[in-house]
């Protein structure tokens, strides 16, 4: 549980910003820019926290890191809805606090790819481009 890792300003942040970016079948294509008044630092943290993302993304089951480094991760995941349930493991790089670049390996996507930019804007925002 994501509990005492966050304040309420980061669940407004997940709710409304990175709920609006959830996965749907079929894959979608194309990108989404927003800039909102938090730091990139904090931002791309809340995107990099895989595991907490059951927590508030609908049909998104489990997230389980397998790998753990500064630069890298490997997750476990499965999202669900209703009776059907779909596993996938994924690679994510990390380049804190500019870029997450993930890449599915396996599962029930032809091809998974998501790359998210935070770049600083006006002080004390950052854009965050999902693509």
């Amino acid at each position: 549980m994501v509990g005492a890792k966050y304040t309420a300003i980061d669940y407004h942040v997940h709710t409304k910003i990175i709920t609006n970016w959830s996965l749907r079948f079929p894959m979608p294509t194309g990108f989404v820019t927003r800039t909102l008044p938090y730091p990139c630092e904090r931002l791309f943290d809340i995107a990099a926290d895989i595991e907490a993302y059951p927590a508030y993304l609908p049909g998104w089951v489990e997230a389980r890191i397998i790998e753990r480094s500064d630069t890298h991760l490997l997750v476990r995941q499965q999202l669900g809805l209703r009776l059907l349930r779909q596993s996938f493991s994924s690679r994510a790089t990390l380049e804190r606090p500019r870029r997450i670049s993930v890449y599915a390996e396996d599962g029930p996507f032809r091809e998974l790819t998501i790359e998210w930019r935070f770049e600083a804007a006006a002080a004390s925002q950052c854009r965050v481009c999902l693509l």
